[in-house]
């Protein structure tokens, strides 16, 4: 079933892609079939050009108020993804079927978990199964009003930069519903994004959902409008993370809450890390990232470690407005035993907590 070329292949089965103009507009759709275009679902042949050129006419279509479809039969599709893009807006991928990247013949070359910060890009790619990408399953840059239910991402925990999904620069994002078994983000929230609802997710393992790294880069854009809400994450390195780098670029992360979440042996169950660094070498400066208007809420379950909450907030950007109400986090399930640390943060505690709040 097609060999690997470089780190490019990509097996998809039984993929569809369905771009709409606008979700009222039903009556009409255009069907631009890869097949029609050369495809071959032999499992061996290149496809690249016959793909890129059924989405490439397919992005151009502009006749009356058609919906566009780009159709996959089914089959087993061998492909290198590095020149299929998906700027887009409104769309759905369904269809059922597997997105096998075979990381595995990457995963080694990857330098990521020694801190490198050459780490290399590999190509990567409704019902729809991501398995062993090289790199990050699902990425979406400039988006808007997308939706994702129903999704399987399934990497080994030791496979590195294997993000699950990853938001840049996008607004108005969902996801619900959803799988996620990776080796580092289960979702990461990038700069310029805002209005992201992500709800009924199982996260495990891997790295937890985060909000960024931010501040590496100047002008950044901010974050703003985050909800996690009944999720479960189990045996991950953190639970609900922001993270921002000692540095002096300055943006905002605010508005965001966390609500209804089960912790399963959770490394960071709750944190904020504003001297974020897994690099040797990082500067040690405050970080001037704002950080403010957070929610805590009804979160429970098991910390694999006594450090059940933390918030290490910058010294020159303190943490504003971060409120927790009812939190029940207990180590390896005896209760009681779990501390909080903060620095440099302000903001309220109501109802219960364990371990004793430290805002």
């Amino acid at each position: 079933m097609g060999l690997t070329r470089g780190f490019s292949s990509v097996f998809f089965l039984i993929f569809l892609f369905a771009l709409a103009t606008n979700a009222q507009e039903e009556r009409r759709i255009k069907i631009f079939d890869v097949s029609k275009y050369g495809a071959v679902a032999d499992g061996r042949t290149d496809n690249t050009k016959a793909f890129r050129e059924a989405w490439d006419d397919a992005c151009k279509w502009q006749e009356g108020k058609a919906r566009v479809r780009v159709y996959v039969p089914i089959g087993t599709f061998y492909l290198k993804l590095s020149d299929i893009y998906w700027h887009v807006n409104r769309l759905v991928v369904t269809g059922g079927g597997i997105l096998d990247g075979q990381g595995s013949s990457a995963w080694t070359r990857n330098s990521c978990r020694e801190g490198s910060s050459n780490c290399g890009e590999f190509p990567v790619v409704n019902d729809i199964t991501s398995l062993d990408s090289k790199t990050t399953h699902f990425l979406m840059f400039g988006c808007s009003n997308i939706n994702i239910s129903n999704v399987v991402i399934s990497a080994p925990g030791d496979s590195p930069n294997t993000d699950g999904i990853k938001i840049g620069s996008s607004n108005r994002i969902k996801i619900s519903r959803t799988q996620i078994d990776t080796g580092d983000d289960c979702v990461s929230i990038l700069s310029g994004s805002s209005y992201i609802d992500i709800y009924d997710v199982f996260c495990g393992p891997g790295h937890g959902i985060s909000v960024g790294s931010l501040g590496k880069y100047p002008n950044e854009e901010n974050v703003y409008g985050l909800t996690v809400k009944n999720c479960t994450f189990s045996r991950t390195r953190n639970g609900v993370r922001i993270k921002t780098w000692g540095s002096s670029f300055a943006s905002i992360a605010a508005g965001f809450t966390s609500e209804n979440i089960f912790m399963n042996n959770v490394e960071n169950p709750i944190i904020i890390d504003q001297q974020y660094c897994p690099e040797a070498n990082c500067l040690q400066v405050p970080s001037h990232v704002q950080i403010k208007d957070i929610t805590y809420k009804n979160i429970w379950g098991v910390s694999s470690t006594k450090v059940a909450v933390k918030f290490e907030c910058s010294k020159s950007s303190p943490c504003k407005n971060v409120v927790l109400t009812d939190i029940n986090l207990s180590y390896n399930g005896v209760d009681d035993v779990t501390i909080s640390e903060c620095s440099n943060v302000n903001g309220a505690s109501y109802g219960r907590h364990s371990p004793p709040s430290c805002v």
